[in-house]
């Protein structure tokens, strides 16, 4: 378990360019390792290091590249892009959650992604008989902790708005499902999807932990609507997939798997399954991110009405908080300048 530090008001810890938490700097420094070896390793024996389903469980048994594939990367550039994107997500969340937490969820979404890969490729092996399933492709790439990081960034911080080359902002909220529909097209535009699958199943595992597993003081997961499986999809799409995840959830349940719903206090408890229906409105993290987003319209509306040199009867700001089922109204009154 550990404890949450809870960002203020979602701005980023500013912290010097020499002060990098402990498990991304290893972490760094453990990618940018892996490629300096893989330059004296032939293309024969990459699966020393990358995925390769021949390799790992059949002769000579790399069974370790189920997770060194994740730490990885073949190219030069996909190197200087990875260890400056850990840097800059890591600065981040590494003080959060605490460097114990943080190395755990690297470790786990790059082993489950390594073993998912494996098993799928041998799934397809099985039917088809095809050998390039299992000693053509070399699978690695630190892409699906990336992806991770920025669902752990959606769950933290979804409101946040960054500008794009100064032309327009995005919020962090789509940024996983933009990388993962990036990764998509560049996929069918190389050879290789390797990229493609460490992120798809490492955003995948990434959003279950945080979803249902991980732990933060007395509380486990995240059960808020806003953090969702759908929300990672348009809108549009978002009333179908929720009526799918929830058949599959029901039917999970059902066979016995999982025993978590929320409590009044927005903690997850082995109790009866009509206790998920409790709102979202109880979950600590989501009310958090409310308030905050309730101050923030707040800021904004005084600041426009300050900017007024005369205004007799200011429109009045509604205040929500959260957990009650009142509503306060400030009125503005008269600004004398």
């Amino acid at each position: 378990a550990f404890e949450r530090t809870t960002p203020q008001k979602g701005m980023i810890p500013q912290l010097s360019f020499t002060d990098i938490p402990p498990i991304t700097k290893t972490v760094s420094i453990l990618i940018a390792l892996f490629y300096v070896l893989s330059l004296f390793i032939t293309v024969t024996h990459n699966g020393l290091l990358a995925l390769n389903p021949g390799f790992s469980f059949f002769s000579p048994y790399y069974f370790w590249n189920l997770l060194t594939s994740g730490f990885f990367e073949e190219q030069s550039y996909n190197v200087v892009f990875t260890i400056l994107s850990l840097v800059a997500l890591g600065r981040y969340i590494e003080p959060i959650w605490g460097s114990l937490e943080f190395l755990k969820f690297i470790v786990l979404v790059n082993l489950l992604s390594g073993v998912s890969i494996f098993f799928s490729m041998i799934f397809l092996y099985l039917p088809l008989k095809d050998e390039r399933f299992l000693y053509t492709y070399y699978w690695c790439g630190f892409e699906g902790v990336l992806l991770g990081f920025l669902i752990v960034l959606k769950q933290l911080i979804p409101d946040k708005e960054y500008s794009a080359l100064n032309i327009f902002t995005i919020r962090v909220k789509i940024l996983p499902s933009l990388s993962i529909l990036g990764l998509l097209l560049l996929s069918f535009l190389t050879s290789v999807p390797a990229s493609f699958l460490h992120a798809l199943f490492g955003a995948y595992y990434s959003w279950l932990y945080l979803r249902f597993f991980q732990r933060s003081g007395e509380r486990i997961g995240d059960m808020s609507d806003s953090f969702a499986f759908a929300t990672f999809f348009p809108e549009v799409l978002q009333p179908i997939i929720t009526v799918f995840t929830t058949v599959i959830y029901r039917f999970f349940r059902i066979c016995g798997f999982g025993s978590w719903t929320i409590d009044s206090t927005g903690a997850i408890s082995a109790e009866d399954f009509s206790s998920l229906s409790v709102p979202s409105i109880s979950e600590p993290a989501d009310a958090e991110r409310r308030r905050a987003r309730a101050l923030l319209a707040v800021d904004k509306r005084l600041a426009q009405v300050k900017d007024k040199p005369k205004e007799v009867n200011s429109p009045s700001v509604e205040i929500v908080t959260e957990g009650a089922d009142s509503t306060q109204t400030q009125t503005d009154r008269n600004i004398d300048k």
